[in-house]
């Protein structure tokens, strides 16, 4: 067997290399995306699941193989519904500073006042 794969490897190679290179401009942005994460992993899900279903129909695969891979669609649609709590934690775990940033007290120039680095 050769080292295949490119059908599974190359997008995720391309999420690796987007996570490496993500610089995000402040927490807000990082609130924001996480949002469509559960988008990007049902996503991921959705292909798994037309694999299975192309695999299944015209491939000779042992039942087995068949049943595993069904199995790792179910855990992806799983990762998928835990995706989806991301952002409301996000935002609840943070309220106070989400609070600050969306409702600076006397404008920013006034918030930056509270800022730690102006208070060492």
């Amino acid at each position: 067997m050769s080292g295949g794969g490119h059908h599974f490897v190359a997008p995720a190679m391309e999420a690796a290399r987007a996570a490496s290179h993500y610089q995000p401009t402040g927490m807000l942005q990082v609130g924001a995306d996480f949002a469509g994460l559960e988008e990007a992993l049902r996503l991921y899900a959705e292909a798994m699941k037309i694999t299975v279903e192309n695999a299944d129909a015209t491939q000779p695969l042992h039942p087995n193989i068949i049943e595993l891979m069904r199995q790792i669609h179910g855990l992806q649609l799983k990762a998928a519904e835990l995706a989806a709590e991301l952002q409301p934690a996000f935002r609840s775990l943070h309220d106070v500073d989400i609070a600050r940033l969306e409702n600076p007290r006397k404008g920013m120039a006034g918030e930056r006042m509270w800022d730690v680095s102006a208070n060492l």
